[in-house]
């Protein structure tokens, strides 16, 4: 099962994301990160959500060894995508 994301998701992935773009290389660990249970919850739902936005090619995020979690350069036009689907 995967679900889109909600409103309030979508305010707390903007957070994240705003977050990500302050940092150098755009990237940081999980656990520097404000957020950071979007993409380290055991939750289903969380789980589904994030299943969902790689389904649909959406994610704003990936993850790169060395990096840490990483900011795609197209994040907002992403973000922006999930609220017009």
């Amino acid at each position: 099962m995967s679900s889109k994301p909600n409103a309030q998701d979508l305010a707390d992935w903007y957070e994240l994301c705003e977050d990500l773009a302050e940092r150098p290389r755009k990237a940081a660990y999980s656990s520097n990160v404000k957020n950071n249970y979007l993409f380290l919850s055991e939750d289903k739902a969380v789980k589904a959500m994030y299943t969902w936005m790689r389904q649909n090619n959406v994610s704003p995020i990936f993850y790169n060894e060395g990096w840490g979690w990483r900011l795609r350069k197209d994040w907002r036009e992403r973000l922006e995508s999930i609220e017009n689907m």
